[in-house]
Order: C-alpha cells, then sequence, then structure tokens
C-alpha cells in the first residue's frame, strides 16, 4: 500500500494527468401523479409554488401549470415568476393572447428594474415576440448600461425582426462601453455576433448590406464564424454565482471549464467567466464530430444570492432559439437544456 501511494504521489509530482470525475447528467425530473397532488397541497407558500410550478413545467402539464400559475398570482400577484410560468403554458396551449399579457406583465410589474425587464426580454424572445424584447430590453438599458448582456439580447432581437442596422449600431454601442474586467472575452463575443448579424444582412438583403457604411464587426470576426457549425453561449443574471455551460458532443467528449476543448480540438469553450453575468460561449468547426449534442449548464457556485436565472442561446444550427432557465442551488448535476443535430 505504500508502495502504490507512493507511486501516486510520484505520477502527481511528474504532472501525470488525474482522472477526471464524471459530470451526472439530469433532464427534467418527472414525477408521479401522487408526487405532484403532494406538490399541490403544499403549495402555500412562495418556495412551495416554484416547486409545484417547475414540476407541472418539466411534465409538460400546461393546462395544470396555468391553473396553477393563476392561483399563485392571487396570494403572490408581484412575484414575475408565476407570470413567468404561465406565459409559457399559454403559448404550449396555443393561447398567444394570454402569453402575450402573461409575458408583458413580468415588464409592468417592475418597470425600473433592469434584472426583471431584461428577464421579460428573454421571455419573450424565446416566445418569438421580438418586438416585445427589443421595448424591454430597450428599457433595461435604461436602467442599467453595464450589462453586456442586455445589450447582446437587445441587439439579436433588433436582428431577428430585420433591424440589422439597429443591431450592428447596439452591438458598436456595447463596444463603446468599458466593461469590467470581469466580463472577459466579451468584446470578442459582441464582434463574432455582429458578423452573424452581417452575414444575415448580406443573404438577405444583399443590396442594402452594400449600402450599409455604420457599424461593421472586425475582419477577425467575420473569418472566425465562417467554419461555425455550432455556437452556444450561456449568460445568467445574478453577481457573485457562477454557472457554467457544458456541452456534450456527438463523439461523447464533454467540454467545459477544466476541458475547454473536445478531442478534436475542434470543438471549444472561450470566455468562460467565474463571476460576473457571463457570457460563456462554445464553439464547434467543421470537422467537428457530428450527431446530437447535448447543451447544458451546472449551477457550480450558488454565492449569497441562492437561486440563479439565465438564458441559453443557440446561434447556430439556426435558426437561433433562446432558452430561459431557472437553477436551484442545492443542483449539482449539469441540467440538459436542449439537444442539437451538428452536420459539418
Amino acid at each position: 500500500l505504500l508502495v502504490a501511494c507512493a507511486a501516486a504521489l510520484l505520477l502527481v509530482a511528474l504532472g501525470a494527468p488525474a482522472a477526471r470525475a464524471q459530470n451526472v447528467w439530469q433532464r427534467p425530473q418527472q414525477r408521479s401523479v401522487s408526487e405532484l397532488n403532494a406538490l399541490a397541497e403544499a403549495a402555500t407558500d412562495r418556495d412551495a409554488a416554484v416547486e409545484y410550478t417547475q414540476a407541472l413545467r418539466d411534465a409538460q402539464l400546461w393546462r395544470q401549470l396555468l391553473d396553477a400559475a393563476f392561483d399563485w398570482m392571487t396570494w403572490d400577484g408581484r412575484n414575475t415568476l408565476a407570470y413567468e410560468q404561465a406565459a409559457y403554458a399559454a403559448l404550449r396551449l396555443g393561447d398567444t393572447d394570454t402569453a402575450t399579457r402573461a409575458m408583458t406583465s413580468i415588464g409592468e410589474l417592475a418597470p425600473t428594474s433592469a434584472l426583471q425587464l431584461s428577464r421579460a426580454g428573454f421571455i419573450a424572445a424565446s416566445m418569438g415576440s421580438y418586438f416585445w424584447a427589443v421595448r424591454f430590453f430597450t428599457d433595461a438599458l435604461v436602467q442599467r448600461d453595464d450589462n453586456p448582456n442586455i445589450y447582446r439580447g437587445l441587439a439579436q432581437a433588433q436582428w431577428q425582426l430585420g433591424g440589422y442596422a439597429d443591431a450592428l449600431a447596439t452591438y458598436n454601442r456595447a463596444l463603446a462601453f468599458d466593461f469590467n474586467g470581469r466580463y472577459g472575452d466579451v468584446r470578442r463575443v459582441f464582434n463574432e455576433e455582429m458578423a452573424y448579424v452581417m452575414r444575415d444582412w448580406r443573404a438577405m438583403d444583399p443590396a442594402g448590406a452594400a449600402e450599409h457604411v455604420g457599424a461593421q464587426p472586425d475582419a477577425r470576426a467575420v473569418r472566425a464564424i465562417e467554419d461555425d457549425v455550432l455556437r452556444v453561449t450561456i449568460s445568467w443574471e445574478t453577481d457573485a454565482n457562477d454557472v457554467d455551460l457544458h456541452v456534450r458532443t456527438a463523439a461523447g467528449d464533454e467540454v467545459y471549464y477544466s476541458r475547454p476543448r473536445d478531442g478534436t480540438g475542434r470543438v471549444h469553450l472561450y470566455s468562460d467567466q467565474t463571476q460576473g453575468l457571463g457570457p460563456e460561449c462554445t464553439v464547434a468547426t467543421r470537422g467537428a464530430p457530428t450527431g446530437t449534442y447535448r447543451l447544458g449548464v451546472k449551477y457550480f457556485n450558488a454565492g449569497p444570492f441562492g437561486v440563479s436565472r439565465g438564458v441559453l442561446t443557440i446561434l447556430r444550427p439556426g435558426p437561433m432559439r433562446v432558452i430561459p432557465f431557472t437553477l436551484a442551488p442545492e443542483s449539482n448535476d449539469v441540467v440538459e437544456l436542449a439537444t442539437v443535430a451538428v452536420a459539418d
């Protein structure tokens, strides 16, 4: 035993690679009928209501979720999460009017909160309501202009509405801001997303793009996105939390903060943020393994603020998808948010 221990210590001293702990991935938990009934009976305070409505959402029980969200509003009417759950349920039920009213109520409840306004913007974007997303992000920037993800949300919504020049101008405004150093490679993220906007504009309206004399992505960014087959980012809403982006490739490699590249070198994470609000970004380029990729997030460090809310954005393969998420501090697993098919 002593010889084995000495050998292990020698390997560490010589820099031999340590075995990696395998991350556990989880899909949304499916509760039984009896468990859901028990949660329903207990849903008389905020924490219980959060758990119950999330369980209904994970089970895709949209009618029950809508009813539960409306009931929640009767005794906790200023809690924006109740309206968020109602918006998702109504949208899945095909009731776009109710979904829109619930989503816009989030902004109305907190008209001076950049946090709530930007959350409403991301929810609107996830529903395809980019007009409302632009309004919410614009108002959020008035309240807080030092959060790079509000600029990104606004620019992405403008882009999806066909406002290419507006989107480029928003990114350019962000590039002119002196962000705190904790945001790391955010300028690279801005420029490469600008390159996506410009490429789309040239494809959709070559004449209009050619006449544009305003903000432009830098040449490096234009080259950087040429070979993209996957681009996914996360950001989150609470300072002092650390949320990590995890991507499991079709070959089974997991790319995240402690393994920023896969075995081929074609899938890589950059802009890993351990403080602040993200963004983190993972990109796969041509030559990466083809097939199904799993996209997930892990609550690495809860900090003092408990539950963390954020958003995962898939820029490629298109069309753009926006997926808001909520993570509980007791979660130690990677929570799967989406799968995508990657082709070379």
